[in-house]
C-alpha cells in the first residue's frame, strides 16, 4: 500500500515536445531582445539601468539578489539570458503573487520606415537648410 502511495505522489517529468516549447515561448512575457530596453532596476537608489544596459555585473547583481543563476557566463551575461532571466523572473511572482521587483517602462511602437507607412511614395525629398554663422 505505501508503495502505491508512493507512485501516486510522484510526477514522471518529460520533455517537451518541439510545439510545447514553442507554445511556452510564445507565452512568455517579454518575447524580444529590445524588450529589454524598457526593464530597469536600481542598485544604488538613484541611477535606474536597463536591463539591456546593464553590465555584465550589474546583471550579476541583480540576479543573485532574486535568485541562484547557474549555466550563465556571469563575466558577459549574454542578451537571450538577460532575456530568460527576466521571463523567470516574472513567472516566479506571478506564480506566487509577489510583485514584479523590477521597472517596466512604457514599451514604445517600433519606428516604421517610409515603405511600411500608408500612401508612401518611393522618392521623398528632403529639404536640409543650414544655419550660415
Amino acid at each position: 500500500m505505501a508503495r502505491a502511495q508512493r507512485k501516486q505522489g510522484q510526477r514522471k517529468t518529460r520533455k517537451l515536445t518541439d510545439s510545447e516549447q514553442k507554445i511556452v515561448l510564445d507565452e512568455r512575457r517579454f518575447k524580444e531582445i529590445r524588450d529589454l530596453l524598457y526593464i530597469e532596476f536600481c542598485l544604488d537608489g538613484f541611477h535606474d539601468i536597463s536591463v539591456y544596459d546593464a553590465l555584465p555585473v550589474q546583471m550579476n547583481v541583480l540576479a543573485e539578489t532574486y535568485a541562484n543563476v547557474s549555466n550563465v557566463d556571469v563575466n558577459v551575461w549574454p542578451i537571450e539570458e538577460r532575456l530568460d532571466f527576466v521571463n523567470n523572473l516574472w513567472d516566479f511572482c506571478q506564480k506566487r503573487g509577489y510583485q514584479f521587483p523590477l521597472q517596466i517602462k512604457e514599451m514604445k511602437k517600433p519606428v516604421e520606415t517610409i515603405d511600411q507607412l500608408p500612401n508612401s511614395h518611393s522618392s521623398v525629398n528632403l529639404v536640409v537648410n543650414l544655419a550660415e554663422d
